[in-house]
């Protein structure tokens, strides 16, 4: 009876902690206008169905609810040059930036394909808390997943396998994704009806991987269904590094 009663207790205790634990996440209170840049191919077509851009905005706004941040779209606009259809960090970010941003905004960038492509496109990294260099340019195909984790990129977020991350955590908050809630994750094989990971990866110590497929940070997929704690703290850090910005 005792020992009934004591694991009682310890649940009860578990679930009061967890509830203050996702109660205490910020709530920044913040409203960001998104200005949508839709490139047009070689014949003049966008190639892009619009119903497509308001899923993906409704999902980025499900998502960000637990801070309190919400996504407006503030204008669509259609850029006729084809030449930005195949969209190349390195050969077309300036131009895109000078040519098409709009200052104070979040610019997304619609194209037909995108180098780098991690995950449905490219976003730069903490562009969030940047006064200027900053876009999210992601595929027409893209998946209203990519969109959430391009824009994870853009809140200050790494991918859940970036590398050096050990399976114990020792070493969270110095390798990997720099946060302590996200398992290590070596990207491995996986299935996604069940998910389920099948990966035979082990790290440094010899211990067996055991990543979290449900995190959009991770390359899993339709498996990917949330944030962490921690991953909604660091962007809420991300926006107090240069709090007004661009907005």
């Amino acid at each position: 009876m005792r020992t009934l009663i004591l694991s009682i207790l310890i649940f009860f205790v578990s679930v009061f902690a967890f509830s203050q634990e996702q109660k205490s996440l910020e709530c920044v209170d913040r409203t960001y206008s998104v200005v949508v840049h839709i490139v047009k191919d070689r014949f003049g077509f966008t190639n892009y169905n619009l119903s497509d851009l308001n899923q993906s905005i409704a999902r980025l706004n499900q998502e960000w609810k637990p801070i309190c941040v919400q996504f407006n779209i503030c204008d669509i606009r259609y850029i006729e040059n084809y030449n930005f259809d195949d969209w190349d960090e390195f050969k077309l970010k300036t131009e895109t930036l000078a040519l098409f941003a709009e200052p104070r905004h979040i610019n997304v960038f619609l194209v037909a394909f995108s180098s780098p492509n991690d995950n449905g496109g490219f976003a730069t990294q903490s562009g969030i808390s940047f006064s200027s260099k900053d876009l999210i340019v992601l595929t027409k195909t893209a998946t209203t997943i990519e969109w959430v984790h391009q824009f994870g990129h853009f809140f200050g977020l790494f991918n859940t396998y970036e590398p050096g991350e050990k399976v114990d955590g020792s070493n969270c908050s110095s390798a990997g994704d720099f946060v302590c809630d996200t398992p290590a994750d070596p990207n491995g094989i996986y299935s996604n009806s069940p998910c389920q990971f099948l990966g035979t990866n082990k790290d440094a110590n010899n211990q067996y991987y055991k990543p979290l497929l449900e995190n959009f940070m991770s390359n899993y997929g339709v498996c990917r269904s949330s944030f962490t704690h921690q991953q909604y703290e660091r962007m809420i850090n991300t926006l107090k590094i240069i709090p007004s910005a661009k907005f």
